[in-house]
């Protein structure tokens, strides 16, 4: 790794550009060390782990629905809940991993959480150490209801007691409820030797019962790509796009996705050649979870590259925001999340302004509705050429990101740039083929 950096800070808000030559996010062969699981009952837990994070490159945020909440409390009553807690101790990892390798990424993030008064990092089970804590620090109100817990063990019956809405904390239930609840046990696995590759792959592993979607292992990945994401997700939840696209843009990192799928749309989907006779040469590819898993393995962006597509981010974030309260469409249509993809690219292949914005959604929006124009009316095919495609709308296409979903978008939005921006040369005036 270059002596100019020493570990990477990207994740602790290092802001882009950074040159990718700067970073090497090779395995280091840092061999990972726990200690053998610990059966611990909730009031050491509470002691001992309260002062816990989960790193946003390796957890979603806290998400558990009040439903889900309850069913926990109901499985804790009935002595019924499973599943280890995987931490990280950081103290004894950054001493560790400082002796072994005091450039890896993991060393300069166990001492922003060190200096931050955290004691462990929550690799799996961060869903059920927040609810716990919780409740023992009466932070979670029980919903009012009548319930049953097990009182023995070794004795098959169920004692019941009842909550009320003004007594529903976990200090005004029953002292034998509360004595009872406090010796429920937990599996706590620690480790104190791990790199950020270790950390990567854990999370991986100990998220195999129940799988993280493509998207949350895209973002645990030891990669700059994942730094810049999260960057950008950043930057959009704090400018107010996503939350407009979105009800919950960390739910299950949708927010990332769509970023994603943004980036391998403008970088990958679409390919544009000239063949012998400077005619037109299309070459198009889907968006799928696997072209947005080779994305994140690709050479990471330029320095320029990176400050172009955050640039062209941060407008369309303004642009729709400023469309929204000047009516220029309805919101609904404004922040579809295939409209605002598309205008983002739009804005990397020549719709420059504000104005230029405006009028490229309003005919956006009009393709979008209309059911009398499909693929094949669009498309200038050879003679020989086989067609498919005939009942394919623009909104089918919006509504998918197959191979040919992708050819119906580029071609109508190619047509709306044409349409907004006259300084923009017309490009050649028919496909010959696609590949």
């Amino acid at each position: 790794m270059a002596n100019t950096v020493q570990g990477s800070a990207i994740f602790l808000d290092l802001p882009f550009p950074v040159d990718h030559n700067d970073y090497d996010f090779e395995d280091a062969r840092i061999i990972v060390i726990k200690e053998d699981p610990k059966i611990l009952p909730l009031e050491s837990i509470k002691e001992h782990y309260k002062q816990s994070i989960a790193p946003v490159q390796f957890q979603r945020p806290e998400s558990w629905s009040p439903k889900e909440k309850k069913g926990f409390w109901q499985s804790l009553l009935m002595n019924r809940i499973e599943g280890v807690i995987v931490v990280v101790d950081i103290e004894a990892a950054l001493h560790r991993i400082e002796q072994i390798d005091p450039f890896d990424r993991s060393v300069e993030l166990y001492k922003h959480l060190w200096n931050k008064g955290y004691e462990y990092i929550v690799l799996d089970g961060n869903n059920r150490l927040r609810f716990l804590l919780a409740l023992l620090s009466d932070e979670w109100a029980i919903p009012e209801g009548n319930y049953e817990y097990i009182r023995d063990i070794h004795d098959g019956s169920t004692t019941g007691f009842r909550v009320t809405r003004k007594r529903n904390k976990f200090s005004d239930l029953p002292k034998t409820v509360q004595n009872v609840l406090k010796k429920r046990c937990c599996i706590i696995s620690k480790y104190t030797q791990i790199g950020y590759a270790g950390l990567s792959s854990v999370f991986t592993a100990t998220n195999s019962g129940v799988f993280p979607n493509p998207q949350e292992l895209r973002n645990a990945s030891n990669s700059l790509w994942s730094d810049y994401v999260r960057h950008l997700d950043n930057k959009l939840t704090v400018s107010g796009l996503l939350n407009l696209i979105f009800a919950d843009p960390t739910r299950r990192y949708c927010g990332q996705d769509w970023i994603t799928e943004c980036l391998d749309f403008a970088l990958n989907a679409v390919e544009e050649e000239l063949d012998d006779d400077d005619e037109l040469v299309l070459r198009c590819q889907g968006i799928t979870q696997g072209s947005k898993n080779t994305l994140y393995k690709s050479t990471f962006l330029s320095k320029s590259e990176q400050s172009n597509y955050i640039s062209v981010f941060n407008d369309i974030s303004q642009y729709v925001q400023q469309m929204i309260q000047d009516n220029i469409l309805d919101k609904v249509a404004l922040t579809r999340k295939s409209t605002v993809q598309n205008l983002f690219w739009m804005a990397c292949n020549g719709v420059n302004t504000y104005e230029q914005a405006c009028d490229a959604v309003k005919l956006h929006e009009t393709e979008y509705l209309r059911k009398d124009r499909f693929f094949t009316d669009v498309y200038e095919f050879g003679e020989s050429e086989e067609v498919f495609g005939d009942d394919l709308t623009f909104k089918n296409s919006c509504e998918g990101s197959r191979k040919m979903n992708i050819e119906h978008r580029y071609l109508i939005l190619s047509e709306i740039i044409r349409k907004v921006n006259v300084e923009v040369n017309e490009p050649i005036a028919k496909v010959l083929a696609v590949k």
